[in-house]
């Protein structure tokens, strides 16, 4: 309710400072001192028109002209005098010598500072006309208005000055010179909403300088105002019509007669009263009900495959407690024959024609095959050791590292290239930059190269760099991270200095996250009920408010919300809580799913299909859970009714997704169970999911 109160209180600021910015304005003052020249010019023609003395209309010869007022004349005998030009007189083409000039003179008592240079007019009235010549050899053709019937401004602006009711829907961002453009209805003088012919509709049009945050869809604006307006015709599809424009020129008060969020709050503030006289408890929707199911599921399949593995790991943990009693007495035993470690074999006959050499170097042979090492890796591992590293930053961001390679191939089962092994290794012994390891994944149609220390084309080098291609669309997305190791981590001021000052973003095209272990390190003032979002941020909601994001062309709505383009995690192995449970890796594998899931795509720009919104991403999709693309997809219509959204349930393990789409800014919102959705969540509704985008929820509450 808070959030909601801020944001109708902005909305009312930003339309009160958007009145006043119109008047700092240049060319809206000029628009404005037109409409004043509007307002005055039929009071002082009226003025002038009824002080003049009183003639028998019978009794002259009324002349029609149409002139332009070029330049002004010293007076002359009580003259306004005007170099000019015409092209009319009584709707015939005006002829004159061609090296005439003409000179249009008006009573100076009366029509001084009613006519100005520049301006054009059709005046009606009784002329008297003369012509003498000079001595350049010109001929002065002298027209005097003796007494004026009617005057007309013919290069005049048409505004119209109107106190209108309009409805404002879809927001197309469009830009049409320096406006903003809405979809929208106006109401009648009856109170009726105008109802168009088929494929006819208003398009509203606001100064985009002036008015950038100062109107929202779905509200209804009563607004005083002079506009002008426009038609013009448009067709695609087999489809044609007219856009009737208003353009809101000059816009005098703005007052929120219908609004939204008004709603939502007051919904809000009942919602919070009946939930106080219940004990804050209700029963669940059957939606809910059908969605808690899919969870329970989920929970019961990795349940039962968790028990089969413990009996398993019981199994083999017996037989091992065997091994190792053995292994301590071998260890005891090469301690008193004083024995030491060495992985060099000796090549001499002695120990070559030896039967238990032999065996010994075959197990060990088998041991290193069984593990994926070769021995000149193997020797390379014990001189890493050897050396330690006692740098705990460079420590944690080997071990982070090391993370990310588990989630690509144990969740994820990317297939890593089959010399990963030793380019780890060798960067341990050499600390080299722009290291790169490749993985393959070819049932999710994406590949990744995991860069460590890689130089950017600024020559910044972030700790790990994720590029992804596409094998299906041929995208490109990189992914960057970094692993902070310290106290008392500044998340809103790492993310400050990594994403915009250095520019890891490379101009806002990559997203950027932090890893970092301080488990004591709360998200604050966090407003996602996610069981993870104390601790880990995601770009899901608006947190770090960056004056720098505010202007991001992404970011067209009055909440500026990043929609997953940077944030931090925990990684931590020091998390005993998250180790006891098993996922110590959980944000991380959140992330790295985020990254191929939702990162890959313009989620703003969805798909069309038979004319509709379609939310299926691009990319082939897979299961957030097991990585499986073993998936059933079945295709719904949302409750708005205006396109396609898609159940997806992992046949291998059960998980449940969603594919839609916000119903206010059309952005893409994908559901992955409670747990591991990485969007945030209505408080008393955590199936209802926050558009990162624009902030609203996905559906409103039905109950």
């Amino acid at each position: 309710m808070k959030q909601l109160e801020e944001m109708i209180k902005k909305d009312k600021d930003n339309l009160l400072q958007s009145l006043k910015g119109q008047d700092q304005d240049d060319d809206l003052l000029t628009i404005k001192n037109k409409i004043d020249e509007i307002k005055q010019f039929p009071i002082k023609i009226k003025e002038a028109l009824t002080s003049q003395p009183k003639i028998n209309n019978d009794m002259v010869k009324i002349q029609t002209l149409t002139i332009r007022l070029e330049r002004k004349q010293n007076d002359y005998l009580g003259k306004v005098q005007f170099k000019a030009s015409v092209s009319y007189m009584n709707d015939e083409i005006f002829t004159s010598e061609s090296n005439s000039i003409i000179i249009i003179s008006f009573a100076k008592i009366l029509f001084d500072g009613v006519f100005e240079e520049g301006d054009s007019y059709t005046i009606s009235g009784v002329v008297n006309e003369s012509k003498y010549p000079t001595r350049y050899k010109n001929i002065i053709h002298n027209i005097e208005f003796v007494n004026i019937l009617d005057i007309k401004k013919s290069n005049i602006v048409e505004y119209e000055y109107r106190v209108i009711t309009v409805r404002l829907k879809k927001n197309k961002f469009e830009s049409y010179g320096k406006h903003i453009v809405f979809n929208g209805n106006v109401m009648t003088d009856d109170g009726l909403w105008f109802q168009h012919k088929e494929n006819d509709f208003y398009s509203f049009k606001f100064h985009k300088d002036i008015f950038p945050n100062a109107f929202r869809e779905n509200i209804t604006y009563q607004i005083t105002c002079y506009i002008s307006r426009n038609i013009r015709k448009w067709s695609k599809n087999n489809r044609e019509g007219y856009i009737h424009e208003i353009i809101f020129e000059y816009i005098e008060d703005i007052k929120i007669i219908e609004s939204v969020l008004e709603k939502k709050l007051i919904k809000e503030k009942e919602t919070f009263l009946r939930l106080e006289s219940l004990g804050w408890q209700m029963d669940m929707s059957p939606q809910e009900l059908v969605k808690q199911n899919h969870e329970k599921d989920t929970i019961d399949k990795s349940l039962d495959d968790l028990t089969k593995q413990n009996t398993e790991i019981t199994k083999h943990k017996k037989e091992l407690l065997k091994k190792i009693t053995l292994i301590k007495k071998l260890i005891d035993r090469f301690k008193a024959l004083k024995i030491k470690e060495d992985c060099s074999f000796p090549n001499s006959m002695t120990f070559i024609q030896n039967p238990n050499y032999q065996g010994s170097k075959k197990v060990f042979t088998s041991f290193l095959e069984t593990i994926g090492i070769e021995e000149d890796m193997f020797k390379s591992l014990l001189l890493v050791d050897q050396i330690g590293l006692i740098d705990l930053p460079a420590l944690y961001e080997k071990w982070c590292l090391l993370q990310i390679i588990k989630v690509l191939i144990e969740e994820y089962h990317f297939i890593p290239d089959q010399n990963w092994k030793k380019t780890l290794v060798s960067q341990v012994l050499t600390i080299k930059y722009n290291v790169k390891m490749n993985f393959f994944n070819d049932v999710i149609a994406r590949d990744v190269i995991l860069g460590y220390e890689e130089e950017l084309k600024s020559k910044k080098r972030p700790d790990f760099v994720l590029m992804v291609k596409s094998k299906r669309t041929e995208t490109t997305k990189k992914f960057i991270m970094d692993a902070k190791f310290r106290e008392n981590v500044d998340i809103r001021g790492l993310m400050q200095e990594l994403y915009h000052d250095k520019n890891y973003s490379e101009d806002r095209k990559n997203k950027v996250f932090i890893l970092h272990p301080d488990v004591n390190n709360k998200i604050d003032n966090f407003s996602n009920p996610q069981s993870w979002a104390d601790q880990s941020y995601y770009g899901e909601t608006q947190l770090m408010n960056y004056d720098w994001d505010k202007d991001d062309p992404e970011c067209e709505y009055v909440e500026v919300l990043p929609n997953h383009r940077y944030g931090a995690i925990l990684l931590s192995p020091f998390d005993r809580s998250a180790i006891s449970e098993g996922g110590y890796l959980d944000n991380l594998k959140r992330l790295i799913a985020m990254f191929l899931q939702y990162g890959m795509e313009d989620n703003k720009k969805l798909a069309s299909n038979d004319g509709k919104i379609d939310s299926m991403t691009k990319e082939n999709p897979f299961c957030t859970l097991c990585g499986s693309s073993n998936l059933y997809i079945k295709r719904f219509t949302p409750r708005s009714g205006v396109g396609y959204g898609y159940e997806v349930t992992c046949k291998d393990c059960t998980h449940h997704m969603e594919y839609n789409y916000c119903s206010g800014c059309k952005n893409r919102i994908i559901k992955n169970g409670r747990y591991w959705s990485y969007h945030a969540t209505k408080p008393i509704d955590q199936f209802n999911i926050k558009c990162p985008h624009c902030g609203d929820f996905l559906l409103e509450e039905s109950r």
